[in-house]
């Protein structure tokens, strides 16, 4: 395309120092780099300072940071690539010098995607209160200590990739410690294992009780038949007091990411083997997607923002592509990644272990 060889040429010519070029270049920039403040920011004030610093880093050493562009993705897109990373960088840099003052511009600069992160993990109007907590858990952890899960960040690797990291860990915890926090009413207590169990599968977490035994033969061995397992059933239903509340909704993968409380020491360890394998996955992942041009990092990355998929025209009015692009670089992303990642062996680990 026209604007491909366009873009390598102003590139080239920038780093060859031009002036004519590089005057070209800032103005270019400029646009882009405004855009990219003003929407990670939040406010006009934070935004100009952000600008400032921004546009001075894309000059810096003689416009180093064009080194990187390899013509695969617009100039354009390339730019506000570069422009998220350095102004993660710079917020990470200043938490670590000084927390109580870099921890605003943090969450100017991060919040909306940490609370995307909760909506992903806490989905639905069931987890409307809580995900509010959870945010508020989240950031307390990363402050905790003057932000030492923070200044752990070396400059490697994208800054809000690390950042997520760190607050998935965080959010998990805070997940555990929900279930941690539920106790079974005193007279379930006293009942048998099983009876226990059913209470948490049917009172918990809404399975259906034609699904039980399904269930059940996924956590016994033997299974339970049918017969004990109604007895018991009816044993939990004379015990449960009149007014306990059952949750409204059915079980989902995405409503019990981690294993429930009272689980048998197996059922921890296996849970632990495929949050492992999970974890060893997304490294690979967060390989493949380092060597991926501008473009397919950053559709990547405003893909995997939100708690459901981001139509194709928002896509488009982000990234500033036509909408007819999102979709062949939805195509060409899928096959790039599915090449790469079909084979690794954390990735087969992880698909063996759910």
């Amino acid at each position: 395309m026209q604007h491909d060889s366009d873009d390598r040429g102003l590139v080239r010519a920038v780093l060859a120092g031009e002036p004519d070029a590089q005057a070209r270049l800032i103005r270019r920039a400029a646009d882009i780099v405004w855009t990219c403040c003003r929407a990670l920011t939040g406010d006009e004030v934070s935004a100009r300072a952000a600008f400032e610093t921004a546009l001075a880093a894309v000059q810096a050493e003689n416009f180093a940071c064009l080194w990187a562009f390899d013509g695969r993705s617009r100039l354009d897109t390339f730019l506000a690539l570069v422009v998220r990373n350095l102004l993660g960088r710079d917020v990470l840099r200043r938490v670590a010098e000084d927390a109580a003052k870099g921890w605003s511009a943090f969450e100017a600069l991060f919040g909306g995607e940490l609370r995307r992160l909760v909506q992903r993990r806490l989905p639905g109007p069931f987890w409307t209160e809580t995900r509010q907590d959870a945010y508020q858990e989240i950031c307390a952890g990363l402050v905790a200590d003057d932000c030492r899960r923070l200044a752990a960040y070396e400059g490697r690797g994208s800054p809000a990739g690390f950042v997520l990291h760190v607050a998935d860990r965080l959010l998990l915890d805070f997940m555990r410690g929900l279930r941690a926090r539920r106790r079974l009413p005193a007279a379930v207590m006293r009942l048998a294992p099983l009876d226990q169990e059913l209470f948490r599968l049917v009172w918990w977490r809404g399975v259906r009780e034609e699904d039980l035994g399904a269930t059940l033969a996924r956590r016994s061995d033997p299974p339970r038949s049918g017969a004990d397992i109604a007895v018991a059933l009816e044993r939990v239903r004379r015990a449960v007091p009149a007014d306990y509340q059952r949750p409204v909704r059915q079980i989902a993968l995405s409503d019990a990411p981690e294993p429930e409380m009272g689980a048998s020491p197996e059922t921890l360890m296996l849970a632990g083997e495929e949050e492992h394998a999970l974890t060893l996955a997304a490294d690979a992942l967060r390989e493949a997607a380092e060597r991926l041009s501008a473009t397919e990092q950053l559709y990547l990355r405003l893909m995997l923002a939100g708690a459901e998929p981001m139509r194709a025209r928002e896509m488009a009015r982000l990234m500033q592509i036509p909408v007819e692009e999102v979709y062949r670089l939805r195509q060409r992303l899928m096959k790039t990644l599915k090449e790469r990642l079909a084979d690794h062996p954390a990735v087969k680990n992880w698909l063996a272990s759910v």
